[in-house]
């Protein structure tokens, strides 16, 4: 688990450092004061500064040329760290260097010093090695939908086997308390993926925009159990009722030894996911506060217990 990151030159931020981080973590803010640049800057520590980590962060924004590779330090500086603090072999660096042709992104690895390289030459770049285990899981609720289907994600999720099934099924059963199983099924000549219970079955792919959202969180979290899913805003499309059942999802989640860092501008979601309720450990919470100004992030943590508090019985906006 990841307890602490040191981020300089990356994105908008100069230099800032954010301790304290639970197995559930919800950074709030106003916008443009770090959230989502610590997201991927988290992404690439759980990943181990792997190139494929760092080109995806560089393009999560769009793909904008070798102006997005620019953008990725502060400033177009030329170069930014990420690091967990000691020991210093956590500590990740990107060199961005113009070039006769494009753009060289030299990636160095501390203290050993091992050097890799992407070459951008327009709208292409080096093969890179391909990320096949990778630590975090990075997910946008805007652009879920543009992702693999679901019968794709379901693939893969069950693909470490029937224990990696039993551990899908049981998470779908927190936003379908009824499924006993779930199967991809053909059906003129189309693969589907079907939940089944007492009352017969049910295809997935023809479910509410909530309901196939949530079943892809669902995925994404049986896919990355044990490591880090770190979310962007997951309030965004979705009905109360479905942030209530995200909140049971992310909890059953950490209750299996994944950890979740999300960003949020929702107060209800906040309430939510910091209610007591039987079963949750809120010393396993926290909420982060961030403010961005010249480039310096400060940060405030406020532990679980006491974020439920100050929320449910003084009323505060902890967003604020």
């Amino acid at each position: 688990m990841i307890t602490a990151i040191e981020i300089e030159n990356f994105r908008g931020i100069a230099k800032g450092t954010v301790s304290g981080l639970k197995p559930l973590t919800a950074l709030v803010g106003a916008n443009n004061s770090g959230k989502s640049t610590i997201l991927e800057a988290l992404y690439v520590l759980a990943c181990q500064g792997h190139p494929a980590a760092w080109l995806e962060v560089i393009k999560v924004r769009g793909w904008f040329g070798l102006e997005a590779v620019r953008a990725i330090t502060y400033r177009n500086n030329g170069h930014c760290l990420v690091g967990e603090g000691r020991p210093e072999n956590q500590r990740f660096m990107l060199q961005v260097q113009q070039t006769l042709n494009g753009m060289k992104v030299d990636l160095i690895k501390s203290p050993t010093g091992q050097l890799s390289s992407l070459l951008f030459e327009g709208e292409k770049v080096d093969p890179i090695p391909y990320l096949a285990n990778p630590g975090a899981i990075f997910i946008d609720i805007g652009s879920i939908h543009q992702e693999q289907g679901l019968e794709g994600l379901y693939s893969k999720a069950i693909e470490p086997g029937i224990p990696a099934e039993e551990h899908l099924t049981a998470l779908c059963a927190v936003l379908r308390p009824a499924t006993k199983q779930l199967r991809i099924r053909t059906v003129d000549n189309r693969s589907l993926l079907y939940t089944m219970d007492n009352d017969g079955v049910c295809a997935l792919h023809f479910a509410g925009d909530g309901m196939r959202r949530l079943f892809k969180v669902a995925c994404y979290l049986a896919v990355a159990k044990g490591r880090v899913v770190l979310i962007e805003e997951p309030e965004c499309f979705q009905h109360p009722i479905a942030m209530d059942e995200f909140t049971k999802l992310i909890w059953a989640a950490v209750a299996q030894g994944t950890q979740v860092v999300f960003s949020t501008h929702s107060l209800e979601l906040l309430s939510l996911v910091l209610a007591k309720e039987d079963g949750r450990d809120l010393s396993k919470a926290c909420v982060v506060r961030t403010k961005l100004t010249d480039g310096q992030l400060i940060t405030l943590n406020i532990d679980g217990p006491n974020a439920s508090e100050r929320m449910a019985e003084v009323g505060e906006d902890l967003r604020r």
